[in-house]
């Protein structure tokens, strides 16, 4: 890891979800979304994750995720 970073791009973190899936089993990937998706909203509001990356304030109540279903087509 590079010396003051907070995220270490180099850590697999399928390792530590023992092959389950990362996004619902790996610590470390929720608390480097945590870090990456906590921050102060253009207008000025605080937008802070819990661990289990969720927000609650006169903005909303916000549960967030990395997964993600897409869709592509092609003709």
């Amino acid at each position: 890891m590079a010396h003051g970073s907070l995220i270490d791009t180099t850590f697999d973190v399928r390792t530590e979800a023992g092959g389950r899936d990362p996004d619902s089993h790996s610590a470390t990937l929720r608390r480097y979304h945590q870090l990456l998706w906590s921050k102060p909203l253009p207008n000025g509001a605080a937008f802070d994750l819990d661990a289990r990356l969720h927000h609650k304030s006169e903005l909303g109540e916000f549960w967030l995720s990395s997964d993600a279903i897409t869709h592509t087509y092609s003709m």
